[in-house]
């Protein structure tokens, strides 16, 4: 079924219900957002929107991981990968927040508190890593574009 939602930054978006991903903890700082709409900026780009449909003025702008880190990997908490009710590898997604700053010459990344989605049932949430191996701002890996349009998959077990 079609939705509509009225944004200050998108005006009107319309989305199908089915697409909505629900995060039950909520963004870490934004408690109250549960659901969701991934939206794709352009075709080939690797940034996308991650609208909230609770909050229509607050969206996220987010990317995978390794175009900040072409080693990004961790372990899903075997609770966590209960809660989202993954069974296997191919359904996760991993996202992370992006920051554009200085009208775009500062790009970076939230490796330490990334996005996690299980893809087949719309569920995820956003979890906070040991500080240390990760930042909260990952500056963005100087890639040639082809590498960009075939980015690897994000090394993280479940």
């Amino acid at each position: 079924m079609a939705m509509k939602i009225k944004s200050s930054l998108f005006d009107e978006l319309e989305f199908d219900e089915k697409d909505i991903i629900t995060l039950e903890q909520g963004m870490i700082g934004f408690d109250g957002l549960k659901r969701f709409v991934l939206m794709d900026f352009a075709d080939e780009s690797v940034f996308h929107w991650l609208q909230s449909i609770d909050e229509p003025d607050v969206g996220f702008i987010v990317s995978e991981p390794t175009i900040f880190d072409g080693d990004y990997t961790f372990v899903i908490d075997p609770d966590l990968k209960d809660i989202l009710r993954i069974e296997k590898e191919d359904e996760v997604v991993v996202m992370t927040i992006v920051t554009i700053k200085d009208s775009g010459s500062s790009v970076t990344g939230n490796l330490l508190g990334p996005v996690i989605v299980n893809a087949s049932r719309h569920v995820g949430c956003q979890i906070a890593l040991e500080p240390g191996k990760y930042s909260t701002a990952t500056p963005l890996r100087q890639i040639e574009a082809e590498q960009m349009q075939d980015k690897e998959k994000v090394g993280c077990t479940a």
